[in-house]
Formats: C-alpha cells, structure tokens, sequence
C-alpha cells in the first residue's frame, strides 16, 4: 500500500505542477507586464517539464506493478511477467496506455516547439489539451470510474482535479517559478518587475484561484455524497477519516487564499496606484479578522508576505494530495461500513441485535 500512495502522490504532484503551470501562463501572466514576463519568466516555465514528465511515466509505471502485485498477490518485481496481461487485457492496463502515450505526445510537443513557438498561445493551448487529457486518464483509473466511463462520478472527479490543478497548480507555479523572480527583480535596473507587475500578477491569479476552489467545493461536496454519505462514514472509517484531513487541510489553504485575496492583493494595488476596488461583504470580514497582522507592511514588504504565505500554501497543497493519493487506496466509507455492518450481522452483533441488547440494557 505504502508503495502505491508514494507513486501515487508522485503522480499526482506532477501532474497537477504541469497542468497548474500552463494555466498560470495563459491566465496570470498575460496583461501588464508582457515585455518583463517574456524575457524574465516565460522561458523558465517550460524547464521543469521535462523531469516532471519523467517522473510522471516512472511513478505510473511504479503504481501500475504495485496494483498488479496487489490483485494477483505476487511480490512487486514478479508482477512484471503479468505486465503484458493487464495492459492488453484490463480496463486499468488500456487506460494507463493511453495515459502514457498522451505523455509521450506531451514530451514530443516540447521538444519540437522552439522557443519562440512556447512564447506564444497554441503551443501552451496545445499542452494544455493534452494535460487535460491525462487529468481525465487518472479520474478513469480509481473509484470514480467504477461506474462506467464518462459516469457522474468520473466526470466530476475529473472537474475536481481539475480545481485543484488550477488552485493548487497555480500555487505551484506561483511559488517555485514566478515569486521567486519577479519580486527578485523588483526596482532593479534593465527589465524589472514594477509595482503594477506584482499587482497585476496577484491579482489575476487570485481570481483563476477563486474558480478552481469554487469548482472544487461543489465537486467536493458531490464525492461526500457518492462515496462518504454521513457522518459515521465520515468518522468511523479509514476513507472517511482520511477525507477529514483532506477537509481541514482545505479549510487552512482557504484561510492563506483569503488572507492573499482580501488583503495582500488590495495593498498590493494601492502600491502600485491601482484601485484596490470594493471589498464587499467577504473582504470586510477577512480584513477586520486579519488586519492586526498587516499593520507596518504595505509595499514590497506586502509582496514578500504574500510569496510566503503562497509558499506555505504550497506546502499545504503537498499535504493535500498526499491525502488524496491514500484516498485513491482505501475502499470508499460507504461500501467499506457497508461491508463491516454485513460482517457484524454474521458474527451476530448487527445493528438489529446491537439495538435489542441496548433495549435489554434499558429494561435492567
């Protein structure tokens, strides 16, 4: 099990990075700013894909041995000689196929499209075709899929990873590729990162991150219902358990988002001489829960607050698909209590007898 949340977890950081990091291209980094982004931040993107996608392949070949070591109950180097077996003739083994030629498709892409090609629109459009398509190969691996191909359960998973590769990814992005230059490169000579630079990224990325978390708030509160249903499920199975953390982990980036939405990004705009905007409802009441926090820090002291509390954002969103990768290896609450009550109803302590012994206990 160890072995497949690992490569599971790899899997996902990858997959979510990529998928996050061309979203952030198309999305936060066009507008103001487009002379400093090409020259200082666009061709860095591209660099990591590379080793993202090789390990990407690895960590599905990885929990490909690891499922087939599972089933058949072989060691995990044996299941290689039943390798050709799954792959040609199981749901699972086509699917992975299919995933790994789209990476294939995806590395080719890249190493055919030059520089100057990357720089512009259809290629990062293209990728992100092809991103989207192996977000979709991993909701038809797991439970979702138990349902059929192209099933509520599935199509909504794949919109909940695709939530989180928009939030979550973004972050990524944010913090291991764009923060760390532009603010860097803040009032420094040659091609610098302005005020309105900051701004302008923060708050665009603030907004695509307000999508995906809506996307995956409502995508969320449907896989309670496919697969948790109640609150015994939720607190008195591994599944269930394991999706409270996924929750609470949740609720902490959703605290640092609102704090970097309502906060850093008004500031931010007012350094850079933009109108900051109205508040609304939900701002008033982020500022006057977190204002004893931002006093003294106004400018670029508010954009190296805000590239922390994105890297600590980051951090969370590593917790959260590790919760997620266990997810992927526990059965659902809703069939696992399912199959404890059947198994108490044999052993004679179901729920009928648990309810007249404590009958017989109220009549002592």
């Amino acid at each position: 099990m160890i072995i497949d949340v690992i490569s599971k977890w790899i899997e996902l950081i990858a997959l979510v990075f990529m998928t996050g990091t061309v979203f952030c291209r198309l999305l936060v980094l066009e507008g103001g700013g487009v002379k400093f982004t090409a020259e200082e931040i666009l061709p860095n993107l591209w660099r990591p894909f590379g080793p993202a996608i090789g390990l990407m392949a690895a960590a599905s070949a990885v929990n490909l041995l690891a499922r087939v070591s599972r089933i058949s109950g072989l060691s995990f180097f044996h299941s290689v000689n039943m390798l050709a077996l799954v792959i040609s003739g199981t749901h699972f083994g086509r699917v992975w196929m299919i995933r790994i030629s789209l990476l294939f498709l995806l590395a080719a892409v890249l190493l055919v499209s030059g520089k100057k090609r990357r720089a512009g629109r259809p290629v990062p459009v293209l990728v992100l075709v092809i991103l989207l398509l192996v977000s979709l190969t991993e909701s038809a691996f797991g439970h979702a899929a138990d349902k059929g191909d192209f099933s509520l359960p599935e199509i909504n998973n794949w919109f909940h990873l695709l939530g989180a590769e928009v939030w979550g990814g973004g972050l990524l992005a944010l913090s291991l590729l764009v923060l760390p230059r532009v603010i860097r490169t803040a009032g420094t000579p040659g091609p610098s990162a302005s005020p309105a630079v900051i701004a302008g990224i923060a708050r665009r990325f603030s907004a695509m991150a307000g999508a995906g978390v809506a996307v995956m708030a409502v995508t969320a509160a449907i896989n309670y219902q496919i697969y948790v249903g109640s609150i015994r499920a939720l607190l008195d199975t591994p599944y269930g358990l394991t999706a409270a953390s996924k929750i609470i982990l949740f609720l902490a980036i959703l605290n640092l988002g609102a704090f970097n939405r309502y906060i850093s990004v008004p500031v931010l705009q007012h350094w850079a001489g933009l109108s900051p905007g109205k508040p609304g409802i939900a701002g008033r009441m982020v500022r006057l829960l977190f204002s004893p926090f931002t006093k003294g820090r106004e400018g670029l002291k508010m954009a190296l607050l805000f590239k922390k509390l994105v890297r600590a954002e980051m951090f969370l969103v590593f917790s959260l698909l590790l919760a997620a990768a266990f997810l992927s290896s526990e059965p659902p609450a809703r069939h696992y209590l399912h199959m404890k009550d059947e198994h108490l109803e044999q052993m004679g302590h179901g729920p009928q007898n648990l309810g007249g012994g404590m009958r017989d206990m109220g009549g002592m």
